[in-house]
C-alpha cells in the first residue's frame, strides 16, 4: 500500500492503534484525518487488501466511489440472513436491490470527506455488534449524504476469499479483498495471494 501511495504522490496513513470502542471503527479516524488535513482526495483500504503492482492511479478514474456488492453480493444467503436484517434495522428504508457498498475500498473528494466528517465525529458505531456493523452504519450514512456519485467497478475491490487463484476475475483485479471473521484464516489466504499473483 505505502508503495502504491508513493507511485501516485499520495501521502500514506496507517491506523495501528485507535480509541474508539471496536477496530473496524479506525475508519472513521482516517476520515477524520483527511478532512482535517483538507486532502482535496482521499482513497481507504481495509489492511486486509492486497495492492497489485503496476496497476492504474485511481484518482484518474474515481472520486467518490465505492463497489456496489448489489444485486449480486458475494454470497446472497449470508446477505439475506444475516446482513439484511440489522441494516433494515438501522434504515427501515433499506430493502433488498437497495445499493449495498462495500467500503473495504473508498475514494472520497473533500466535499464527500466534509460530509462524513459531520456525522461521524461523535460516532462511536451503534450497539449492535456483527461483523459487518461499521460498513452498515457507513452505508446508512452514505445514502443519507446522497454519496457516493459513481460505482466502483469490482476489479478495484475483488473479493478474493473463494476465487481460484488462476481465475480472469483475480487476474483481472487492482485491489484483491480477503475478508472474513477469522482473522488467522484470512490473512494465511492474503499471504497466499501475494506470493502467487504478481
Amino acid at each position: 500500500m505505502e508503495d502504491y501511495a508513493a507511485r501516485i504522490d499520495a501521502d500514506f496513513f496507517q491506523i495501528t492503534e485507535s480509541k474508539r470502542k471496536f477496530p473496524h471503527l479506525a475508519k472513521y479516524d482516517l476520515i477524520l484525518i483527511a478532512q482535517r488535513m483538507g486532502y482535496e482526495r482521499f482513497l481507504f483500504l481495509d489492511s486486509d487488501i492486497y495492492v497489485r503492482r503496476g496497476i492504474p492511479n485511481i484518482f484518474e478514474h474515481y472520486t467518490n466511489a465505492l463497489h456496489n456488492e448489489m444485486p449480486n453480493p458475494e454470497d446472497l444467503v449470508h446477505w439475506q440472513r444475516h446482513m439484511f436484517g440489522t441494516m433494515a434495522e438501522m434504515d427501515p428504508t433499506f430493502k433488498i436491490g437497495d445499493p449495498y457498498y462495500n467500503t473495504g475500498v473508498m475514494t472520497l473528494d473533500l466535499e464527500g470527506l466534509t460530509k462524513l466528517k459531520e456525522r461521524i465525529v461523535n460516532l462511536d458505531g451503534f450497539k449492535t455488534v456483527e461483523t459487518y456493523f461499521e460498513q452498515h452504519e457507513l452505508n446508512m450514512l452514505l445514502k443519507q449524504e446522497g454519496l457516493p456519485h459513481q460505482d466502483l467497478n469490482k476489479r478495484w475491490n475483488t473479493v478474493a476469499s473463494q476465487e481460484d487463484l488462476n481465475s480472469k476475475t483475480l487476474q483481472d483485479s487492482y485491489f484483491v479483498h480477503v475478508p472474513g471473521t477469522v482473522v488467522e484464516e484470512r490473512y494465511a489466504r492474503l499471504k497466499q495471494i501475494v506470493e502467487q499473483l504478481p
